[in-house]
């Protein structure tokens, strides 16, 4: 307060009225921040480094494990509360995203099957789109040998894992950009699932690892039995 108001008032007057000697407020001006203090300004620098780097998407339990993994231990009603008086947010659901044109789906198809190369028996989990119930999308289906999952009418239950990743796809990414153009769409939502969803964001059951690592995890289980 006294280094605040030092423009409007004499430093003795100050020191005075808020019982303070000079000497000590000098003396504090010299010690500088206090090593809690320093600590705080630490942890903050790293809440908001991690709160970019994972898109503002984490809350706290997930942003608690991704400051672990950077060597700060922080207890959660601590990390609620910093994120709280930095104004960090997780980003929202927003507007609603449009349903895909079929030639867009069927052409996502061709890419997935180009890099992975699945092996004949593939289950396609999908919801009752009319893009995915289309004559054409299913021949393709057909053609590399995929079994069709659908939701049945009425039943969130069926493919619930692939539910959640396009809810989780829509909320984090879609529903907040406005695309120029479709190269630009597609160019983002590969870079979201292939560097970020699968390689860096942890998912809350596999013990918070990404799916990239709860796949090496149990891979090299597998091998060691």
């Amino acid at each position: 307060m006294i280094t605040q108001l030092r423009c409007e008032y004499p430093l003795r007057i100050l020191c005075r009225v808020l019982g303070v000697s000079t000497s000590g407020y000098q003396a504090w001006l010299r010690r500088g921040p206090s090593q809690r203090a320093r600590a705080r300004a630490r942890l903050e620098l790293a809440v908001r480094a991690a709160h970019e780097r994972t898109r503002r998407t984490y809350g706290a339990q997930r942003l608690q494990r991704e400051l672990a993994s950077d060597g700060f231990a922080v207890s959660l009603g601590t990390l609620k509360r910093v994120r709280r008086e930095l104004g960090l947010r997780c980003v929202q659901r927003r507007r609603r995203f449009r349903v895909a044109t079929t030639d867009l789906v069927v052409r996502a198809l061709a890419q997935a099957v180009s890099a992975r190369r699945p092996a004949a028996g593939l289950i396609h989990h999908s919801d009752r789109g009319s893009q995915y119930c289309s004559h054409e999308y299913r021949g393709v289906l057909a053609r590399h040998r995929m079994r069709a999952s659908m939701s049945r009418r009425g039943n969130c239950y069926d493919n619930a894992p692939a539910e959640s990743f396009w809810g989780t796809l829509k909320t984090e990414l879609a529903h907040h950009r406005r695309y120029q153009t479709r190269a630009e769409a597609e160019r983002e939502v590969t870079e979201y699932i292939d560097l970020f969803y699968n390689r860096r964001r942890r998912q809350a059951r596999p013990g918070y690892l990404s799916p990239a690592a709860y796949t090496q995890q149990f891979m090299r289980q597998r091998q060691a039995a």
